[in-house]
């Protein structure tokens, strides 16, 4: 038995040959666990849990029993704070991780109510909205609590409603926020065309040397800031359309996704700007140093 090589199956696919260690090791880290199949010839797969090797049993807890000694089926598992959970996001089995830290992977929106979970005494994964219900909020208080901001000055006063609170001061915005979105891609078009115009109006005129070449320099630069203004005004509305997403769907995970598309709007927003100073200040000192006026240049 010392010279055999583990294999681990799990959904149709097939790692190994792993060493008695590497196996242990997968197992701490939960990436190998009870739901695996394992086998010492690629042939006779039995689940991981019958090896009582990598899986020892505890006590008289017989196989399949929830931590009350009855079996699971659609029993609502409540454990202790030290139950060791797994939970499959980020494309790969999580865990083990205790009941703290799986609150606050619900609470980051990486575990969701349709995240599979897993915990010992379970005989399957199941979804966590049926399994841990009581750790996601409530929809229904949460409609009431924004229906209730929107027609009260008021602040929010419960603790534990803070989840709500934090959504509705996006939702207070999101219409004027689609609206300077929408006012943002209708003027860069505008300022887009008119440019294109001007630059084809600048390269074909008579002239040459500094001024025509700045001129027409100017234009390709124009150009491609309005370009990018499109681009910036497409991420506000996207954002706005995160945010009215919250009017109907107040969770942790919708919060987080518009958080992300606030943080890419200003991410490309910063960036944008840091580069027009910048080619501002090398074109200002290029018209220094030529003696060129901005009405030379446009003529």
């Amino acid at each position: 038995m010392a010279v055999e090589q583990v294999y681990v199956r799990f959904k149709g696919r097939v790692l190994g040959p792993l060493t008695r260690e590497k196996t242990h090791e997968m197992i701490k880290r939960g990436q190998i666990t009870r739901q695996h199949e394992l086998c010492f010839d690629r042939n006779s797969w039995r689940p991981a849990h019958e090896f009582e090797e990598f899986f020892p049993r505890h006590g008289n807890a017989s196989k399949g029993d929830s931590i009350s000694g009855k079996k699971d089926g659609d029993q609502k598992l409540r454990g202790p704070a030290d139950v060791e959970w797994f939970a499959n996001f980020d494309g790969s089995n999580q865990g083990p991780t205790n009941e703290v830290e799986l609150r606050q992977c619900i609470a980051q929106g990486k575990v969701t109510r349709s995240t599979l979970v897993w915990r010992e005494g379970m005989a399957k994964w199941k979804e966590a909205g049926s399994v841990i219900p009581d750790w996601f909020p409530d929809s229904g208080t949460i409609a009431k609590v924004i229906s209730r901001s929107f027609n009260s000055s008021r602040s929010i006063p419960s603790a534990d409603e803070g989840v709500s609170e934090f959504a509705t001061i996006p939702i207070r915005t999101f219409r004027w926020v689609l609206f300077l979105g929408i006012l943002g891609v209708t003027l860069s078009i505008l300022g887009l065309i008119g440019n294109c115009v001007l630059f084809v109006r600048e390269a074909s005129s008579a002239g040459a040397g500094p001024p025509k070449a700045l001129a027409v320099i100017i234009r390709i630069g124009a150009i491609v800031a309005s370009t990018m203004i499109v681009y910036i005004s497409t991420l506000l509305i996207g954002y706005g359309n995160k945010i009215s997403v919250l009017r109907y769907r107040p969770f942790p995970e919708e919060i987080a996704s518009a958080l992300r598309a606030l943080n890419r709007f200003w991410l490309v927003l910063a960036i944008f700007s840091l580069v027009t100073l910048i080619l501002v200040s090398l074109t200002t000192a290029v018209m220094n140093f030529y003696d060129i006026s901005i009405d030379a240049s446009m003529k």
